[in-house]
């Protein structure tokens, strides 16, 4: 399976997307947007911003690390899943650098 990012609208019709790494693994997930072309404005923002370090915020809280992917004005684009420890939490980074640059997008909604 190749990395791609998934869209879906939820029942509450707002749009989330997913970046998901070749394995399957959810790498993170966006907020909710109001519209499908805010959603897509961030994914492209994603595929510019995502090999640069400057740009993940590393958080530890209660013994779990995760990840936030933001902008320059540190507006998170998406939040990662939760990690047992710091060296998870880097192998995630890694894989969100080299396949959030996906240009496919699986659109369900």
């Amino acid at each position: 399976m190749a990395s791609c990012f998934e869209l879906n609208k939820s029942d509450d019709g707002k749009f989330r997307f997913s970046l998901k790494a070749e394995n399957g693994e959810t790498l993170l997930v966006s907020k909710p947007y109001f519209s499908k072309g805010s959603a897509m404005s961030d994914i492209t923002t994603i595929r510019n911003n995502c090999g640069y370090e400057d740009f993940y915020e590393r958080v530890e809280a209660n013994g779990e690390h995760f990840f936030n992917l933001q902008t320059a004005k540190h507006d998170i684009l998406g939040t990662s899943q939760k990690y047992s420890n710091a060296q998870l939490l880097e192998n995630a980074i890694t894989q969100a650098k080299s396949q959030g640059t996906t240009k496919e997008v699986k659109a369900s909604a």
